[in-house]
């Protein structure tokens, strides 16, 4: 049980803080970031121009810091 307290009181500080510290109270706010994020990778579909009548994807990989397990 005191394993599971532990969990969450990390959880709290190091994601659910750290998203409040960017969107404040309101996280209406943070949804319509997160959506408007969504609609821009939907309209990139190439990195440096693409022929007329062609098409293309991109897909990106995010590197974050190493989560490490206790």
């Amino acid at each position: 049980m005191d394993s599971l307290h532990q969990g969450l009181v990390k959880f709290d500080e190091d994601g659910i803080q750290e998203l409040s510290d960017l969107t404040g109270t309101d996280l209406t706010s943070l949804a319509n970031r997160i959506r408007a994020l969504k609609k821009a990778d939907g309209r990139y579909d190439n990195y440096g121009g693409i022929c007329e009548g062609a098409s293309g994807n991109v897909r990106f990989i995010i590197e974050t810091d190493e989560i490490k397990a206790e």
